[in-house]
């Protein structure tokens, strides 16, 4: 053989044997495995920035999710509500807002104004048998708001049952009756007062909240008159009641009652910078839209409205 030829062979095995040390190369790399049809290795940054994740599909068990909220549902689905920036939605729904205060008998007769504010027991009862009868359905104003933004439909007959101040009586009298209906309501507690003579404690808040039957809203510090307040005075009322409620039970609190019904442009202002959903007032009506949802119309129920004028009032 030539020495021409020879060198010729030797050339032959080291291309051959490269191409085997090579290819044996690429199979072992985990990181250089080639996608023909990007003409680049998969996994490998070549832009300069973070590296992308890969395309292959992963084996591995999947990350834990996320720890479940102890919200309710409904406040759930309002957490991607900013309560400062209108949705621009004015869907317009009819739901009588109720308005309570006492559910007892009145005990002192020459208290004209207890009276007023006093339902009975026997009433109180009454009336419910009544909603259920006539194909009612109690709503909350959680359900409210997610109706006026168009991302929850309400029942035929909706109806919203508030109650004022916080007396202890919603915890002995309103709340057995409600369970017992299969019935929700929303409190409205005024913080300055927990555990006062006629009011509920701390104990008594919790376990409604916790019903599931009874949502807990703020109706500030002291129940004053905000639109005769300071500016200052009246975010404190309105700011400090929701952060003891919330303190207190362990979530947000998205709903606010004027006392007595008055507000003030400004006082309006305050509450929505507070981060509520909505303000009940004591201004009659019972069709709401998203865009007034801080100044709700209610319709009130005194304590000598008869089961016809309850009739009358709710439909």
């Amino acid at each position: 053989m030539s020495i021409k030829k020879l060198w010729r062979l030797i050339g032959l095995v080291g291309f051959f044997t490269l191409l085997v040390w090579v290819g044996g190369t690429l199979r072992n790399s985990p990181s250089t495995s080639f996608d023909v049809t990007r003409d680049k290795p998969l996994g490998v940054n070549t832009s300069g920035s973070s590296p992308a994740s890969p395309s292959t599909v992963s084996t591995s068990s999947p990350s834990p999710s996320t720890p479940a909220s102890p919200e309710s549902p409904s406040t759930q689905a309002l957490q991607h509500l900013n309560p400062s920036t209108p949705l621009g939605v004015d869907t317009s729904v009819s739901v009588p807002i109720l308005m309570y205060h006492y559910i007892r008998n009145n005990p002192d007769p020459n208290d004209t104004l207890g009276d007023d504010l006093s339902v009975s027991h026997d009433n109180f009862k009454d009336q419910l048998t009544y909603l259920k009868s006539h194909g009612f359905t109690t709503v909350s104003l959680d359900d409210l708001v997610l109706a006026l933004t168009g991302s929850r439909d309400l029942p035929q007959k909706p109806i919203i049952l508030t109650f004022d101040d916080g007396y202890d009586d919603m915890y002995t009298t309103a709340y057995p009756l409600l369970r017992d209906n299969g019935m929700v309501a929303t409190s409205y507690v005024v913080t300055g007062f927990i555990a006062k003579a006629g009011y509920m404690d701390e104990r008594a808040i919790t376990e409604l909240d916790k019903s599931g039957v009874v949502t807990i809203g703020s109706h500030t510090q002291y129940h004053v008159d905000l639109s005769k307040q300071t500016s200052k005075r009246a975010a404190t009322e309105i700011i400090e009641s929701k952060k003891k409620l919330e303190q207190l039970l362990g979530h947000t609190v998205n709903h606010f009652c004027y006392p007595s019904g008055k507000y003030t442009d400004e006082v309006v202002t305050a509450v929505n910078g507070a981060g509520y959903l909505t303000a009940t007032t004591v201004d009659p009506g019972n069709t709401h839209t998203y865009n007034d949802r801080l100044t709700l119309t209610r319709v009130r129920i005194h304590g000598n409205t008869t089961i016809e004028k309850f009739g009358q009032l709710v439909n």
